[in-house]
């Protein structure tokens, strides 16, 4: 009898899967590692069809390389991936542009001020409970309309990682509440569904909008198409998944309101799960993965990706394994304190809680 779950994941670095029983029992996983484009100071992109979609391919086939078990015992499929990121689709939703990623991408600085003026910096507070910031994708969507006008013509559809590659697993267009709440001022979060009440001359993008499931629930059936390239049975469940780092939390056991998870990864992340929406300043304010929940959330810019940059300098010509061992060595003969060397951490400008896209890394206290 089919019973295993498989899990995808697509992170900012890597793509990860794992195989599980339904206790939750880890069987098997796969990684394939990445890299993410910068075409421009500020801009972080990922190829939608090769990446996101290819390694999830790719995985659901390596995931069954060093195991006993066979494609044909999964039961069931879930997808996280970083977000909130940007995906235009044209009308037979193929991708139009490569995905524009979360918060660390800064393009559309000049679009969050526009559209702040234009709505009001307290309505949209008011209405969104968070301002917009870099980690909103309205403002990533005008961007395209005003910076790349062809392609903003020929999109019919947009989304983000984890709703593209449940789409190409199962045909079907959904988003999770924790996701579409990024897509301020287009969601209420009091009803939990798309609104357009405060912008409502922005309708053309209103339309274009995934339709809101809740994590857990079935977006749809692994097609045909989808079980040719990766080796699943056809016809199995897909849920509609989230973003990552909620799928974290709930796996590392945060799911009660006042439960709180800190997330190390390329970035830096927190969610707390609350009962009601609470608006805190410099954080985001969105829905929760269970019904009657919500999250309060923040994000640092880099983290992980910091540590890599340093390791990148100090250990060029090593393999990441290497580079990082020898890193960590050095570190742990250093006092605390670090001998009054003091690094502010904002190399890709700054998220929460100063929600600043100019900011930059300082190394303070250095000597010959």
């Amino acid at each position: 009898m089919a019973d295993l779950l498989l899990g995808i994941d697509i992170g900012t670095g890597s793509s990860k899967a794992v195989l599980t029983d339904p206790s939750g029992a880890v069987l098997s996983t796969a990684v394939v590692e990445h890299t993410t484009n910068s075409p421009h100071p500020g801009w972080y992109e990922h190829d939608a069809e090769h990446l996101w979609w290819g390694e999830t391919v790719q995985l659901c086939r390596a995931v069954f390389d060093t195991s006993r078990y066979s494609p044909g015992d999964v039961a069931a499929v879930a997808v996280s991936a970083i977000g909130p990121c940007l995906l235009p689709l044209d009308e037979h939703d193929q991708p139009l542009r490569p995905g524009i990623l979360y918060g660390i991408d800064t393009r559309s600085t000049d679009q969050v001020e526009q559209l702040t003026a234009h709505l009001g910096a307290e309505s949209i507070r008011s209405y969104a409970h968070m301002d917009l910031s870099s980690q909103a994708l309205v403002p990533k969507m005008e961007w395209i309309r005003q910076k790349e006008p062809d392609v903003w013509a020929r999109t019919a559809r947009v989304t983000t990682a984890s709703s593209y590659v449940v789409f190409r697993l199962t045909g079907a267009h959904r988003i999770d509440p924790h996701q579409a709440s990024h897509f301020m001022p287009f969601m209420d979060l009091e009803t939990v569904a798309w609104s357009n009440a405060l912008a409502k001359d922005l309708q053309e993008g209103f339309e274009m909008l995934p339709e809101i499931a809740w994590p857990s629930d079935v977006a749809g059936i692994l097609t045909d198409d989808a079980a040719r390239a990766t080796g699943l049975p056809a016809g199995i469940p897909v849920a509609v998944g989230t973003v990552d780092a909620a799928a974290e939390a709930l796996g590392a056991g945060v799911h009660r309101p006042g439960d709180l998870m800190i997330m190390y990864g390329s970035t830096m992340f927190f969610i707390l799960v609350t009962e009601t929406i609470a608006s805190v300043p410099g954080a985001w304010t969105v829905g929760g993965l269970e019904r009657g929940q919500y999250n309060i959330a923040a994000g640092m810019a880099t983290a992980g990706s910091l540590t890599e940059w340093v390791r990148m300098l100090t250990s060029p010509s090593s393999s990441r394994r290497d580079g990082y061992s020898d890193l960590f060595a050095e570190a742990a003969e250093v006092a605390p304190g670090s001998e009054g060397l003091l690094v502010l951490p904002y190399f890709e400008g700054e998220r929460t809680p100063i929600n600043d896209p100019l900011a930059t890394g300082v190394i303070a206290g250095l000597g010959l």
